[in-house]
């Protein structure tokens, strides 16, 4: 706003300065302090609102990695399984025949 321009606060009036801060709140260059304190307290909490976020997603992840140890340790168990059911020998029909 005052860019460029020398300023000697002596040499301006009172009105003057007045003015400057009046336009200087209005373009939002010049805050009150419970402004700006708010607007650092809502950042602030939307910050550790973000690292309860992460921590969570990190959770999830180790637990999703558990879970995928936990599924292939069965996939193992259900193909010995069936390894061990298909090397049974089927019953032939004379043994069904007699009690």
């Amino acid at each position: 706003m005052l860019e460029g321009i020398p300023l000697n606060l002596a040499e301006l009036g009172s009105t003057a300065v007045l003015v400057i801060v009046f336009l200087m709140i209005l373009t939002g260059r010049l805050v009150p302090r419970k402004v700006l304190e708010d607007v650092r307290a809502d950042r602030d909490a939307r910050l550790r609102e973000a690292a309860g976020w992460q921590t969570a997603a990190l959770n999830e992840q180790r637990a999703h990695g558990e879970t995928r140890k936990q599924v292939t340790k069965l996939l193992v168990a259900g193909d010995l399984a069936s390894k061990v059911m298909g090397s049974l020998p089927l019953p032939s029909s004379s043994e069904e025949e007699s009690p």
